[in-house]
């Protein structure tokens, strides 16, 4: 077995996949309650028997896992990233050369997903962040902190310009 090949079963973390796959519960929960949205004419859902059990409900889902999945799955990727980058190097492996290949695979795979399919997809995200991450390897504890908390600080006030710019009406959302 080549030393790039995905790790066997026995050297996996149970945990982690366990955890992988709350996350992923989590944002296919997310996906199936915003598509309805998309799916319907404003207000199609209001006339069904089930609206006022759905109105208790969304503000509990919201709470519970918005955000949070996403959150969580973007964590397990920098993990992953992490774990993969470890295993490869103990091996003499270039992990990086591994991991650009499977950014462009991931970014291929989320952009026909996002032309063919849905374009809120978000794989092409993740491949577009991960070469970011590949870039940000290196940086020290203090520089992630201060470059991670000024992109926080700085995120809403560049998004709503951005979007006050662009769209000449308020937010399509």
């Amino acid at each position: 077995m080549s030393s790039t090949a995905p790790i066997g079963p026995s050297e996996r973390i149970n945990q982690i996949d366990v955890i992988r796959g709350f996350a992923l519960f989590g944002v296919l929960l997310m996906n199936l309650s915003m598509q309805r949205f998309w799916l319907a004419p404003s207000g199609a859902f209001d006339d069904l028997p089930t609206s006022s059990l759905d109105a208790l409900i969304e503000p509990v889902e919201s709470v519970l896992f918005g955000g949070k999945a996403v959150t969580l799955f973007s964590l397990l990727f920098g993990f992953g990233f992490a774990m993969m980058m470890h295993r490869l190097g103990a091996v003499g492996a270039d992990g990086q050369k591994t991991f650009l290949r499977r950014l462009a695979i991931l970014l291929v795979i989320g952009l026909l997903h996002a032309i063919l399919l849905w374009f809120g997809d978000i794989l092409s995200f993740y491949a577009l962040m991960g070469f970011v991450l590949l870039l940000t390897r290196r940086w020290s504890d203090r520089t992630l902190l201060i470059v991670g908390l000024t992109l926080a600080l700085l995120s809403i006030p560049v998004t709503k310009y951005l979007c006050a710019f662009l769209f000449d009406k308020p937010y399509p959302w």
